[in-house]
């Protein structure tokens, strides 16, 4: 798949993340979300790691 496909879909669907996001309640913030090994995060918190690490991966590219 050209780079320029990829890219397209990737930013296609994180504009649709992003609408989902801005859409979300408090509440719906604190929700805690299960990560595996007993560990319990808040959905906020699930949020703001993927941001991080989108940004982290953005500059890495760049």
């Amino acid at each position: 798949m050209p780079i320029e496909e990829n890219l397209l879909v990737w930013t296609s669907l994180n504009k649709k993340i992003l609408v989902v996001l801005e859409n979300l309640s408090e509440q719906a913030l604190s929700r805690p979300c299960e990560m595996g090994q007993q560990q319990e995060v808040t959905l906020k918190w699930l949020i703001q790691d993927y941001l991080d690490h989108l940004e982290h991966d953005v500059k890495k590219h760049l």
